[in-house]
This record gives C-alpha cells, structure tokens and sequence, in this order.
C-alpha cells in the first residue's frame, strides 16, 4: 500500500479517535462503559483491545461499529468521522 494511503487512513483514523473522545467527554461515558456497549450493539467480544482501539488510533472502525457508536452517541455517522455537512 502507497505511504500517501496510509497516510490518509492513519489522519482518519486519528479524526475518529478525537471525535469518540470527544463525544465520550460530553456524554459522560468511559472508555470501559464505551466498550461495553459497544460489545452488546455489535456483539463483538469486549477486550481491553476493544476499549482503547479507536481511543488510540490504532484504526478507524468498519461500518458496523461506526452504525453502534452513531446510535450511542446519537449522532450521525458523518459527525463520527469528522465531515462536515
């Protein structure tokens, strides 16, 4: 894979982890709060792993966990992924 492609997925990635973090904040929720609910939307197993994932940027969520986090959070899928209307 072209560096320029990792590149722009690793600065997606990066924008999604800020976003859940912030949301995360105005909610009120843990990470370990996060994670379990994410666990029961997507029924996923709930690992550490899980938990700090996307708070780190390690990657950015496929669309399953990206649908669960919009409906937790309730916001749109866009507002996660940092897009603007």
């Amino acid at each position: 894979m072209p560096t320029k492609e990792l590149n722009l997925k690793k600065l997606a990635a990066i924008k999604v982890a800020k976003n859940i973090s912030r949301l995360r904040e105005e909610k009120r929720i843990s990470q370990s709060e996060l994670a379990s609910e994410l666990a029961k939307r997507t029924r996923f197993k709930r690992t550490d792993a899980l938990e700090s994932l996307y708070a780190t940027a390690e990657t950015a969520p496929s669309l399953l966990p990206l649908i669960a986090l919009s409906d937790i959070f309730d916001v749109s899928i866009d507002e996660l992924v940092g897009r603007r209307a």
